[in-house]
């Protein structure tokens, strides 16, 4: 028999756990681990292979005294943040002589992070490799990397196993997690979703999205997640999907309610608008970034330069349902009275929840590597850089400047909770068509009486003359609205919020503030990445990779040892043409192939079913497997020439530790 034990890892506190979720709402958590819940079931079930899942904001800590010996495989799922806690977590499994896997957005935007602590390396998304890994490991025969180079058909991602938690252990999560589409049709410079998951859009069918939000109701949750980064980049299907959620909502009691993450252009369809109100969406997170052209221009904002940012935001409202809008400050364009604009910019429209965070370049992105070239990426102390740990140098402003300037822009804007209640007023005020969702008001308050009764205690018991006032406004507002209490909850947690942003965020910033002023940030050398790979432009390699892959493919006839095999000989053959490389010639593909040769076991003669070159260069094409491949390949060498200045590598990165590894697919 076979036991995997997946690990969540703790998370730091950050902009989506100051919210005092513990103290307001009575749960442990925002959300349950949906990667995990989907890798385990995408783990073969046959052979005795057994899964179990450890949650460790819910079930605690592991350490030393964790019954080890129950499991074969440690499968441990790493985004950026929690980078510190998956090497502990691989220090103590390694100790106890357990292999350790890791895969997820972490490891697939920057892997180098994650070598030396990983005995099994999970690249891109895992629908093919996870189960392919398990069987290989069960043969004996187990790769040290699984990378998946062609993005997967929503097809292949199959209903997240939700029962390996249970529904008890599941009440104590705020949110149900569904992600019912991967991609986005933007391509801004400071997002990873394109980088990790590809331009363009992929949906699983609209009856798997209906039976994900049935089981994530039939286990107790009555609001529900879209875990999607951008739910509207189809906006045709995604109407399909919205009039069964409608249908399924008018069957029940107490209809769910709905927050994702959605572009602007949402504004321009009023059909679409009417549907997402009426299928009881009460919380929108829109990429605003900036009321500034120039600042939505150095980040590639396409959309939003082209539309009134502010009537998009006031249409939206109109159908009652609250904007979350997404900022950014410390942009190429900004300087520090850009702290100024944006503060008048939201005390003066009807921005209802502020958030607003410092720039960062997100690991593997092209603009970490185009910054990193301008001496302008810092080696941060957590080695993550998250929302409030940037890993940029400012082009207009120091970056003491910057976190001192943050800190009076949230002290200012939390601080008037009398122009925050005015915002509200006016957002009441600009709702023109409510949503058509029916659901009894006793119900309502029996849902929600936990955190109406700790929220109201809190205001109650603030003793604190702004705060009772701001009680007193909003209770006035929404005395005659319960059955859009869902609409105001945020509001209600405005004043935690305040404190957690006093008492938490502000000392950490002010903490770095001091630790910097005493010991400079590291910054990140790439010079000798960029002497070998500039000279290689994919336009120029395109004809060379195809060739190769079409006489590849035809011998292997199986894609993935197609991927595998070109992906380490095309990495060879850069750092063997590093010097005196001339324009690609047709004589390089030979020597590819020699490489190939080397470095696998390619059979002498062709299948009896043979394979024209144009069904080949077809499948490439409809794939991008010759831009896969070439992304992967220059990620490789970026990493492996990245160079740390003024510390080495082990400062930052490096442990005697063992290594881990990390898996899952789903955000």
């Amino acid at each position: 028999m076979t036991r995997i034990l997946l690990v969540q890892p703790k998370r730091p506190n950050n902009i989506w756990r100051v919210l005092s979720l513990p103290k307001v709402t009575g749960k442990t958590d925002l959300l349950p681990p949906l990667s995990l819940a989907t890798i385990a079931a995408l783990t073969p079930k046959d052979n005795g292979i057994t899964v179990d899942l450890h949650e460790e904001n819910l079930q605690g800590e592991i350490d030393d005294t964790f019954p080890f010996h129950e499991y074969d495989i440690i499968g441990i799922t790493a985004i950026t943040p929690v980078f510190p806690q998956v090497r502990k977590l691989a220090d103590i499994f390694h100790r106890h002589g357990k292999l350790v896997v890791i895969g997820r957005a972490g490891i697939t935007s920057y892997p180098e992070y994650y070598r030396d602590v990983a005995d099994v390396m999970f690249i891109g998304e895992a629908e093919k490799t996870w189960p392919q890994f398990v069987l290989d490991w069960q043969n004996g025969n187990h790769k040290k990397r699984y990378q998946q180079f062609e993005k997967i058909s929503m097809d292949l991602v199959p209903i997240p196993q939700w029962e390996l938690i249970g529904k008890e252990k599941l009440q104590n999560y705020f949110l149900g997690a569904v992600q019912f589409s991967r991609g986005c049709n933007f391509k801004c410079d400071f997002c990873e979703v394109v980088h990790r998951l590809g331009q363009g859009m992929r949906y699983k069918s609209i009856e798997q999205g209906m039976k994900e939000i049935k089981i994530l109701q039939g286990f107790g949750f009555d609001n529900i997640f879209m875990c999607d980064d951008n739910l509207a980049g189809n906006p045709q299907y995604l109407k399909e999907f919205l009039r069964e959620i409608i249908k399924f909502n008018r069957t029940l009691k107490l209809p769910l309610s709905f927050s994702t993450q959605i572009s602007l252009n949402i504004a321009k369809d009023d059909e679409l608008l009417e549907l997402l109100a009426d299928a009881n969406f009460k919380s929108m997170l829109v990429g605003i970034e900036s009321p500034d052209p120039d600042a939505l221009r150095s980040v590639n904002k396409s959309y939003n330069l082209k539309t009134d940012i502010v009537k998009d935001i006031e249409k939206i409202h109109s159908y009652g349902m609250p904007v979350t809008p997404s900022m950014i400050v410390g942009l190429d364009t900004d300087t520090v009275k850009t702290f100024t604009s944006m503060r008048k910019f939201i005390s003066t429209e009807q921005i209802l929840v502020n958030c607003a965070n410092m720039f960062t370049a997100p690991p593997g992105t092209e603009l970490f590597y185009r910054l990193a070239r301008e001496k302008r990426v810092v080696v941060t102390k957590e080695t993550s850089s998250t929302i409030m740990n940037p890993n940029i140098i400012p082009k207009n402003m120091t970056r003491r400047e910057l976190f001192e300037s943050f800190i009076d822009f949230h002290t200012s804007l939390w601080a008037d909770l009398d122009n925050y209640l005015m915002r509200v007023k006016r957002y009441y005020g600009s709702i023109r068509r409510k949503p058509r969702v029916k659901m009894k008001t006793w119900r309502l308050l029996q849902k929600y009486h936990t955190v109406i009764l700790r929220l109201t205690a809190y205001y109650l018991f603030s003793w604190n003359r702004s705060k009772l006032s701001y009680l007193h406004g909003l209770m006035k507002l929404t005395h005659y609205r319960l059955n859009s209490m869902m609409d105001t909850y945020w509001f209600y947690f405005v004043g935690p919020f305040q404190d957690e942003v006093r008492d938490w965020v502000f000392p950490y910033l002010k903490n770095k503030i001091r630790e910097e002023a005493e010991n400079p940030p590291d910054l990140i050398n790439l010079d000798d990445y960029f002497t070998i790979v500039d000279r290689f432009p994919f336009d120029e390699l395109r004809d060379l990779i195809q060739e190769s892959y079409i006489l590849l493919y035809k011998r292997f006839r199986d894609i993935q040892k197609t991927n595998d095999t070109l992906f380490e000989v095309l990495q060879e053959f850069i750092e063997s043409q590093k010097d005196s490389f001339p324009r690609p010639e047709h004589m390089h593909t030979g020597h590819i192939l020699r490489l190939c040769a080397e470095n696998s076991q390619i059979p002498e003669e062709y299948p009896s079913s043979v394979i024209t070159d144009e069904e080949v260069l077809n499948l490439i094409r409809k794939h991008k497997l010759d831009r896969e491949l070439y992304d992967a390949v220059c990620k490789e060498l970026r990493m492996k020439y990245t160079k740390y200045s003024p510390q080495p590598p082990s400062r930052h990165f490096r442990s005697h530790a063992a290594p881990a590894v990390l898996v899952s697919s789903a955000r």
